[in-house]
């Protein structure tokens, strides 16, 4: 009552458990006064003890003590053994150092009234902070279990003076588990769908992705995405309550599970992805599917940069180093550009294994059309392209934008200087939009990309030091593709020395020829040497003699086109070799344009100038579907326009070359005024060398 009279302690349920005459006492209560479980006086008459539920000692002293026990609780860490942790209050300066003396008893002795076990403490007096050090027990040495109470009796000497207490607690090494069960639950589920995910990235990347499908999460986020103003906040919370599912599957470890699930399927399908539309020309897809021949490559500049004499895997892999790497592969038509791009993405397919890139694999993309960052984005493009060799992937937008923007997808976007300036500019200003952080190019003139510092290699012309080394490798190389049934009567064409004795001789002549004059200007590429050699080949399986091999370079495309083109009338849309020689010289001039550069053409157009031209009924004969049919030209429908162009950029150039020769008459002025006016469209400047000096 705390009226001066009397004292009272009450516990659990009002149970009144002491009371003592107050006259001389001075209340000072610490902790919390309705939750005490057991009240012991020190027996002197002169302090009276109560103590609280889980240990606290709730505490009336006489006037003037000082130094008193204010707390005391039995502390559980594990894996340490359990210790009592006393917490003291009061005046702490003493002449002697205060010391204690700790016995505990189980419940049975406490009932019983026996004394308890007394348990070695020497820990410390620290005066600064007024306390000591915990006490550590052994519950077993009590016989004490999880659960059971223990009884402290604990005796505190100050100078001269002894204080007693006894105080009680529950043993239980879980019981912070226990109140926190909902908590720790929740947690366990958490680190066990973590640790799910985190051992599927390690063993098997590809699980976490179809789980990332079934849920349909990329279409969830692409729904969040489009609410304004909270779609990013959304998105991320998505992200979170699904563990962070979104950010594995883009994980490094899942992309290159992906791509090497999928490399198969690519691989196969990698050369026809390369090669121009021309299924009816058996001569181009031998040509154009012809091994990768190594010729001298410079970087940076054409004339003196540094050289790589025969490219490799591991030469053009280390050029990919940089997270954002641009190959520009520049050069005139025919110098190997798409040669090489369909090389490199093959050996970026082919990452790990030998023959390939040392670092992580890419899925090449290979890109020969227009873009248009409104109707046909690079991305769109991509995924389409895609989708067509995987049918059965289901490739999100997110999912694919990892790969672009992690190096797992390289994209090619061949002739781009021959495309529309349209496309040219989008492609100039790709980053704005898209980060493809692996692109190659293939240009005919140096293209500037916003945002990057590209890598330019420039494929060397032939020369005498290498023309007959590329003569022989594409001599063996056509022989190691030889297939069907083997001919024991008729040896494979060039395989015996004299003929490929004589075929460089032809060679030497070809290239002395293409040196002289005026035309020293005009470099030898590896194209017409693949078409020379090619028709070589085309002599030798006839029984003819090599002395029929073309004399010049425009001969050597001139013939490609004779050969191409069926002898037989029977056949749709039939025209005689000099037909078709003037049918392609007019589109060819009509392709190159006033930049003399090959470009797509409407089909409309090649019509109404063969019209002109003397072919005025296109139903009964058209040109231009010959030319499609023999592989010359290719053509494609794209919003709703046919349009055209040349499979072979220097047949285009050497073509138009000898029709604008040929108008000139001879006529000096008129050549100097054409070569002037293609000053800036190398390709076809060096064909009006090549065939003026044919001419001669």
């Amino acid at each position: 009552t705390c009226d001066g009279k009397t004292l009272w302690a009450v516990g659990t349920r009002g149970t009144i458990l002491h009371s003592t005459d107050g006259a001389t006492w001075k209340p000072r209560i610490s902790g919390t006064t309705n939750s005490l479980n057991s009240v012991y006086g020190t027996g002197d008459g002169k302090t009276l003890w109560a103590v609280g539920e889980g240990g606290t000692i709730i505490e009336a002293t006489e006037a003037g003590r000082d130094l008193f026990i204010n707390q005391a609780r039995i502390q559980q860490r594990l894996p340490a053994p359990p210790s009592l942790q006393l917490q003291l209050a009061g005046d702490c300066t003493y002449s002697q150092r205060p010391s204690l003396e700790i016995s505990a008893r189980d419940e049975v002795k406490h009932r019983l009234g026996r004394p308890g076990d007394k348990i070695p403490y020497s820990g410390l007096w620290h005066s600064q902070s007024c306390s000591f050090d915990s006490v550590p027990f052994k519950p077993d040495d009590l016989e004490v279990g999880s659960g059971d109470e223990v009884y402290f009796d604990i005796r505190l000497t100050t100078d001269s003076e002894v204080q007693s207490y006894t105080v009680h607690a529950p043993y239980d090494p879980w019981r912070w588990f226990k109140h926190h069960a909902g908590l720790l639950s929740g947690a366990a589920l958490v680190l066990a769908i973590l640790s799910a995910l985190t051992a599927a990235l390690y063993l098997r990347p590809l699980w976490n992705l179809r789980l990332y499908r079934a849920l349909k999460l990329a279409k969830i986020e692409a729904l969040l995405s489009g609410i304004p103003g909270v779609g990013g906040p959304l998105q991320l919370a998505l992200k979170t309550l699904t563990f962070g599912l979104p950010w594995i599957v883009t994980h490094a470890r899942t992309l290159d599970a992906w791509v090497g699930r999928q490399r198969g399927f690519v691989d196969q399908a990698w050369g026809a992805a390369t090669l121009p539309g021309t299924s009816g020309d058996q001569i181009l897809q031998e040509v154009a599917s012809t091994p990768y021949i190594p010729l001298p490559l410079r970087q940076d500049d054409p004339q003196s940069g540094p050289e790589i004499p025969e490219p490799s895997a591991s030469d053009l892999g280390a050029l990919f180093s940089s997270p954002r790497t641009v190959l520009e592969i520049v050069g005139p038509g025919g110098a190997g550009k798409t040669t090489l791009a369909r090389q490199v993405g093959r050996w970026a397919l082919r990452a790990g294994f030998p023959g390939g890139f040392s670092g992580h694999a890419m899925m090449p993309v290979w890109i020969d059309e227009d873009l248009d960052p409104k109707t046909n984005p690079l991305t769109k493009v991509v995924k389409e392209k895609l989708f067509a060799i995987l049918p059965d992937e289901d490739l999100d937008d997110e999912f694919l934008k990892a790969m672009l923007r992690k190096q797992r997808i390289l994209v090619i976007l061949d002739r781009l200087s021959e495309r529309s300036a349209a496309t040219q500019q989008y492609a100039q200003g790709i980053y704005r939009s898209v980060r493809a952080e692996a692109l190659l190019i293939t240009t005919r003139t140096v293209l500037h990309l916003e945002g990057c510092i590209p890598q330019f290699l420039y494929p060397q012309p032939l020369d005498e030091s290498n023309l007959l080394r590329f003569m022989t490798s594409l001599v063996k190389e056509s022989s190691d593709q030889a297939v069907g049934p083997a001919d024991t009567s008729r040896p494979a064409p060039l395989s015996s020395m004299d003929e490929q004795l004589v075929l460089g001789q032809r060679l030497r002549d070809l290239f002395q020829a293409t040196r002289a004059g005026s035309a020293n200007r005009a470099p030898i590429v590896p194209l017409p040497v693949r078409l020379f050699v090619e028709d070589a080949k085309r002599l030798i399986r006839a029984g003819l003699p090599l002395d029929e091999l073309p004399l010049s370079i425009p001969e050597v495309y001139f013939r490609y086109l004779e050969q191409v083109n069926p002898d037989q009338p029977q056949l749709p849309n039939f025209m005689t070799n000099p037909e078709i020689l003037k049918a392609a010289m007019l589109l060819a001039k009509l392709a190159l344009g006033d930049s003399f550069i090959p470009r797509e053409f409407f089909r409309d157009d090649a019509t109404g100038l063969l019209k002109e031209n003397g072919w005025a009924e296109p139903q009964k004969l058209d040109p231009v579907q010959r030319l499609i049919d023999n592989g010359i030209l290719i053509e494609k429908t794209a919003l709703g326009f046919r349009r055209l162009r040349f499979a072979l950029d220097p047949i285009a150039e050497n073509l138009a070359a000898a029709h604008y020769v040929r108008m000139c008459r001879r006529d000096a002025e008129c050549l100097e005024k054409l070569k002037n006016d293609a000053a800036k469209a190398p390709g076809f400047l060096a064909a009006v060398e090549l065939f003026g000096s044919a001419m001669h």
